[in-house]
């Protein structure tokens, strides 16, 4: 039995951009239970060049205007 966990966050977020050796080392080490889901929102295209660009292609990744405004990363857009 799996639980998921889903991360918010921004492809030019440098905060977010640092957080991703510990998210990959934290979903290595607990993958008997854990899926971990990153969710955004923005132009699908910046995002699959992100997720290339940062090897994410391991974890699901899902664009949604609606989670990403609950979760604030247009915030965290503003902020870094």
């Amino acid at each position: 039995m799996s639980d998921a966990s889903t991360l918010t966050l921004s492809p030019t977020c440098p905060v977010c951009k640092m957080l991703l050796p510990a998210l990959r080392s934290l979903a290595h080490a607990e993958r008997a239970w854990l899926d971990v889901v990153l969710a955004s929102d923005g132009a699908r295209a910046e995002h699959a060049a992100f997720v290339q660009r940062e090897g994410l292609g391991e974890f699901g990744y899902v664009l949604s205007t609606p989670l990403a405004v609950a979760h604030q990363v247009a915030s965290c857009r503003m902020r870094c």
